[in-house]
């Protein structure tokens, strides 16, 4: 509905500045208030008010949040993409570490860490912030056991790294952003 009413306004202002080029009896004031009254008609309308999907949180936190979730679901397709690796072995154990230090999975903690200050006071931050301490040992698990020394089998790193993505999906989930 929102959408539709945001198209009418364009709609609006399209046909108040065709109008004003083809007739010249209208003036820049008659366009501006036009364009304004299309405004105050969509402002005042229930459905394009700016009601943020999680509760206690505005709409700039919203927004904020979206952009982390974003770097977290980038993460996380990082994070899948080290399951190959995984397979091949103890020869490609240092590459994985490595690429867990590199965008986009070094942003893990940083996207978890913003996203909790926005959610700070809400009802959803006490669930998030568990759901962060998960994904903190998972990500330590899988890089402690990438390390030459704890001689980890393949499939258990391939598993971890498959649990480190399901965190990072649920820790996304529920924060207000749309999927993509």
């Amino acid at each position: 509905m929102a959408r539709h009413l945001n198209l009418l306004l364009l709609a609006l202002c399209v046909h108040s500045v065709q109008a004003s080029m083809a007739a010249p009896q209208l003036s820049r004031r008659a366009v501006a208030a036009s364009a304004a009254s299309a405004i105050a008609v969509a402002a005042a309308s229930p459905t394009s008010a700016a009601s943020p999907v999680l509760a206690g949180v505005t709409p700039a936190k919203a927004l904020t949040i979206g952009e982390y979730v974003r770097d977290l679901k980038s993460a996380r397709t990082a994070v899948q993409a080290l399951a190959p690796l995984l397979d091949g072995g103890v020869d490609n154990y240092e590459r994985v570490r490595v690429d867990l230090r590199k965008p986009p999975a070094n942003g893990i903690r940083k996207a978890s860490t913003k996203i909790l200050a926005q959610l700070e006071g809400t009802n959803l931050y006490s669930e998030k912030s568990a759901q962060y301490e998960e994904i903190k040992t998972s990500l330590a698990a899988l890089d402690d056991g990438c390390r030459l020394q704890a001689k980890t089998p393949p499939p258990q790193l391939v598993a971890e790294a498959e649990k480190l993505a399901t965190l990072l999906d649920a820790f996304a989930q529920g924060c207000g952003a749309t999927e993509e």
